[in-house]
């Protein structure tokens, strides 16, 4: 079995995971997929407030991340702007996260929550949501899997640190370590 994390880091940013909350990188090979399916940085299980468990998919992008190279930090930028080709991106990912999930599960996990962090400018972030939750799948995308339920029950984009950090006490956010840079 894989051991929740405690610590780690995205995108030049720090987390670091609350009990009762177990957190677990997912956008690596372990599960073989990777040439096929697009993954999400991380899965979570985190109770609600009703108690419940919860399963939530988390997608980081930073492209205010250290040492990132302009040409890529252009396109980038380009992709924010262009939305669609962002939001498709996130919604695969979201779709083949959880269809993955599910299989793993047998079946008894058909549900997620899908949280995102951007840290762009509030409009384009509010443009990006409303785009994305558009292309999550629906119950007409596998009708059989999904039953007539929509399997994305939250779909949130943060924008800023306090932001994340109010609705995400479970994982929090911080600033990462600073690297000392070779002279």
């Amino acid at each position: 079995m894989i051991r929740s994390l405690d610590k780690t880091e995205e995108s030049n940013i720090q987390f670091e995971r609350k009990a009762p909350a177990r957190v677990w990188r997912f956008d690596h090979s372990s599960h073989g997929l990777s040439h096929t399916m697009k993954a999400a940085d991380f899965v979570a299980i985190a109770k609600t407030q009703d108690k419940s468990d919860h399963w939530y998919i988390i997608e980081i992008k930073n492209p205010n991340r250290g040492k990132i190279h302009q040409k890529e930090k252009h396109e980038f930028e380009n992709k924010v702007q262009a939305r669609d080709k962002l939001a498709q991106e996130l919604a695969q990912k979201f779709r083949d996260t959880l269809m993955y999930i599910w299989v793993a599960s047998k079946g008894k996990v058909d549900k997620a929550h899908y949280y995102v962090f951007l840290p762009v400018e509030k409009p384009l972030a509010l443009a990006l949501w409303d785009r994305l939750k558009r292309l999550l799948p629906t119950s007409e995308y596998a009708p059989s899997l999904w039953q007539g339920r929509s399997p994305c029950l939250k779909c949130a984009v943060f924008t800023t640190r306090e932001e994340w950090n109010e609705r995400v006490p479970w994982f929090i956010m911080k600033d990462a370590p600073q690297r000392a840079s070779a002279v």
